[in-house]
């Protein structure tokens, strides 16, 4: 395959090392590097409170919008809604769409804007000035309505015209893929905003669908369905690349790519020496949900490689928000030692390595999120069968108290509420979420507020 002929110039920031930092409670704390690694969508023209307070608390890394959840009406609406998300972020957010053009486009006549050609359409035409356009349209208007991120374009090869890629591919022909992925992914870094290839490894070969369940490629994937890849890493414009839900028995007899280190961290990074950032697609599609648990698949796309999870709403799950349900897990996996700190620290080095590509001024690695200031003690301590939680805030806050276990696990929520400033206290009888009491040994009450948490030890005897 011909090389590019092309360079894209990127934004390089010196960044100072990761810090060492154990303290999972800090305000270095591993939960605020945790958050980072989320983005998620939800319904509607305006974000709830509740969107606004749990980017703040957790530190949440971006979020989604989409037209079919009703998040994009028109430009004003939209551009009020970006501002609004970005001011509740501590770090500058992800702002995310999909505009891929066809089929796929949150930005349409519908919705106030232009309906635009399909990639195919753009590949069978194979123009420069053709693909520039329509991305130099798309990115315009980003920039009116405060978008940054575009999870496009397709990268898949058009080897089965009749799957759910489609029309959303530029051809099968490797070369004419590569070219015009080039030139969309250009005119978006451009106005300094940032693309992802996608699938990874290849979605276009399949014969099944991996939103509605399990989709197996092995008979049908080809290796040439990685040159789009590699030609593009040449030419180093690839900001992010998105993991497809495909399963492949030659690449990994049992997990899909998503959840597959053989194929992020082997394929991707070790073969391909790829170091960037891997954003999941929806973990919210049959592929993934018919087949594992939420935490389970978690777990395993992390280890495997992967730095940004990506869930199409957050919602309820068993009664749990998601965006605390994924934080907590994940630092109670890294807790146990199930999931490697350092997964984290490597996911989080990258992200704000590529988000210093987006904002004037440096996002730290090691930032100091502003801390309420706040006072907790209990008594008796340690306690048989119940002990008194008391607590001081010095400003109005949205505060969550749970007790938990020595893995990092809420077994009890105490309290999930906006409290004003004061002096509070609540009793802990010893009894879970379940009503069953809890053994004897050393437990923790954690308070969490908005970009902070602060833990004491508690100990309950037999």
């Amino acid at each position: 395959m011909k090389k590019l002929l092309y360079l894209c110039l990127t934004l390089t920031t010196i960044l100072s090392p990761l810090s060492a930092q154990n303290d999972l409670w800090g305000n270095d704390s591993l939960r605020y590097k945790i958050g980072q690694m989320i983005i998620f969508g939800f319904w509607g023209e305006t974000a709830p409170q509740v969107i606004l307070d749990e980017i703040a608390e957790y530190n949440v890394g971006g979020v989604l919008l989409y037209r079919v959840y009703e998040n994009i009406e028109n430009a004003a609406q939209a551009a009020q809604l970006t501002s609004n998300l970005q001011a509740s972020a501590l770090v500058p957010l992800f702002m995310v769409t999909d505009q891929e053009g066809g089929s796929v486009t949150n930005l349409r006549l519908s919705n106030g804007f232009q309906d635009s050609p399909g990639a195919y359409e753009l590949g069978q035409q194979n123009d420069e000035t053709t693909t520039r356009d329509m991305a130099a349209m798309f990115s315009s208007w980003f920039n009116d309505i405060g978008l940054n991120t575009n999870f496009a374009p397709v990268v898949d090869l058009r080897l089965n015209p009749g799957n759910v890629i489609g029309d959303r591919s530029f051809g099968a022909d490797p070369d004419i893929v590569t070219q015009n992925a080039y030139w969309f992914m250009d005119e978006l870094h451009q106005n300094n905003q940032l693309t992802a290839l996608k699938h990874f490894p290849g979605h276009g070969s399949s014969v099944g669908d991996s939103h509605l369940g399990f989709t197996d490629i092995t008979n049908t994937w080809q290796e040439i369905e990685l040159e789009p890849y590699y030609a593009l890493m040449d030419s180093g414009c690839v900001d992010m690349i998105m993991s497809a839900h495909v399963f492949n028995t030659d690449l990994d007899p049992v997990y899909p790519a998503t959840l597959s280190a053989a194929t992020i961290d082997g394929l991707l990074r070790e073969t391909m020496g790829y170091d960037g950032v891997v954003v999941t697609d929806a973990m919210m599609m049959g592929a993934i949900t018919q087949n594992y648990g939420l935490t389970e698949a978690v777990t395993l796309s992390i280890n495997a490689g992967v730095d940004i999870l990506l869930y199409n709403w957050d919602d309820d799950f068993e009664g749990h928000r998601l965006v605390p349900l994924l934080v907590d897990h994940i630092a109670a996996q890294v807790l146990s030692e199930t999931i490697p700190r350092a997964r984290i620290e490597e996911s989080y080095q990258r992200i704000i390595n590529l988000k210093n590509r987006l904002n004037t001024s440096p996002v730290a690695l090691n930032p100091k999120p502003t801390q309420a200031k706040i006072s907790m003690f209990n008594y008796p301590n340690p306690f048989n069968p119940s002990t008194t939680l008391s607590y001081t805030l010095e400003r109005d806050m949205l505060v969550s108290i749970s007790v938990l276990d020595l893995r990092g696990r809420a077994v009890k929520t105490l309290v999930s509420k906006s409290l004003s400033t004061g002096d509070y206290s609540i009793v802990w009888d010893g009894n879970n979420n379940q009503g069953l009491q809890m053994a004897g040994g050393i437990y923790f009450f954690n308070l969490q507020g908005p970009n902070f948490n602060q833990a004491i030890k508690i100990v309950k005897l037999d």
